[in-house]
């Protein structure tokens, strides 16, 4: 059955009005009184914005290059970031708890809630294509492209403050706060696939062989990243030892 998009409407009070390169505006009823200012310009654009890219990321399903993962159980866009972002939340507070972190946390927290949203535009792709070194700075291109083609009817505020957050994902091993959101994405990957790897889901181990040793790097740099890490890296260890011997034994069978 079709899914319905609902298009994003605004009361009969407020007219939404827009200039050539500007953001929209409203004109405000002359019964309400004195015109609020520029606050009011937000609304229908910014509402437009949390009301499409919601919509958008509910309908993208990830890890689709996992046959063991039913479709159903397959996480949606929407619930990646904002897992993410409960798991940047997190982490932040436990760096804050050791000292004033390196990096600026509104900015990491800001890019987390946006740094896979152009996947509501494009869809999700898979990992080993994203990693290709033949595509991945094009593809990296596009997604910046339909990202900063949903900031740009914000309010002008909003649009500098989520294009700025959303360059974080390209300063990893640049700025501090590449590298906090480097550990934020990467630990959520393992955390992610924890509780399938655990019921079986052995294929999924994979994501450990990506991600194991770049987060034990980052425990030297982040309090948070050893806290949270060390409990179970004995348990990624073993299961990434079990992955690597097995696809020994496949490609020598394949010769």
């Amino acid at each position: 059955m079709s899914r319905k998009t609902h298009r994003c409407q605004f009361p009969a009070t407020i007219t939404e009005v827009r200039e050539p390169g500007k953001s929209p505006g409203l004109t405000w009823p002359a019964s309400r009184g004195k015109v609020p200012g520029k606050e009011v310009a937000m609304i229908p654009a910014l509402a437009r914005f949390l009301h499409l890219a919601a919509e958008g990321t509910r309908k993208i399903r990830r890890r689709t290059q996992y046959d063991e993962v039913p479709e159903n159980e397959r996480t949606r866009v929407e619930t990646h970031l904002l897992q993410t972002a409960w798991l940047a939340a997190a982490m932040i507070a436990i760096e804050r708890a050791h000292g004033e972190p390196a990096f600026d946390p509104v900015r990491v927290l800001t890019a987390t809630v946006l740094h896979d949203i152009a996947e509501s535009r494009i869809g999700d792709v898979h990992y080993d294509v994203k990693a290709d070194p033949r595509i991945s700075a094009i593809l990296r291109e596009i997604e910046k492209e339909y990202a900063h083609k949903m900031f740009s009817r914000l309010p002008d505020q909003v649009r500098a403050a989520f294009t700025d957050a959303y360059a974080v994902e390209d300063e990893r091993g640049k700025t501090a706060d590449g590298d906090f959101f480097n550990a934020v994405e990467r630990l959520g990957y393992v955390y992610d696939t924890l509780q399938w790897i655990i019921d079986g889901k052995k294929t999924l181990r994979k994501v450990y062989d990506n991600q194991h040793e770049p987060l034990v790097k980052l425990m030297d740099r982040f309090v948070s990243v050893r806290l949270l890490y060390e409990p179970i890296r004995s348990f990624v260890e073993q299961q990434l030892q079990e992955y690597r011997h097995e696809q020994k034994m496949q490609s020598i069978e394949d010769m």
